[in-house]
């Protein structure tokens, strides 16, 4: 079976491996942000290129590894998550390796309906207003 994203066709047990089949259903639009060793193909290499691309209602997953640089985020209903983005984060049976961001989050001036899970912000990351 295969699964397009964002042009890219990739396998379901591919994405299977990494837990990312389960977050993909037919109604929302998932924009893939790194690199997985289970994942061959992603859409973007940056959050950056991802947000550039984002429309109200898309879901932006950053597959694990360090995501830095600064983003401005003006889209609305918009949500930025992980393959940990619906696990316990207390549960070490359950979770992939983290997706860790270092940069600015600049939220836009008419941001409304972000949701942010999943995602660790560490060193001097940190989410501000425009």
């Amino acid at each position: 079976m295969q699964k397009s994203m964002n042009g890219w066709t990739t396998s379901t047990d591919e994405l299977d491996k990494c837990g990312l089949v389960d977050k993909i259903n037919s109604e929302d639009k998932y924009l893939v942000v790194g690199t997985h060793k289970d994942v061959t193909k992603t859409g973007y290499a940056t959050l950056a290129e991802a947000l550039k691309k984002a429309k109200e209602g898309d879901i932006i997953v950053l597959l694990p590894g360090t995501h830095s640089g600064d983003v401005m985020i003006s889209v609305r209903n918009l949500t930025i998550t992980s393959l940990n983005g619906g696990n316990n984060p207390l549960s070490d049976n359950t979770r992939e390796d983290e997706a860790i961001f270092t940069g600015t989050m600049k939220l836009g001036v008419e941001l409304a309906k972000l949701t942010i899970k999943g995602i660790k912000f560490t060193g001097a990351a940190q989410i501000s207003n425009n």
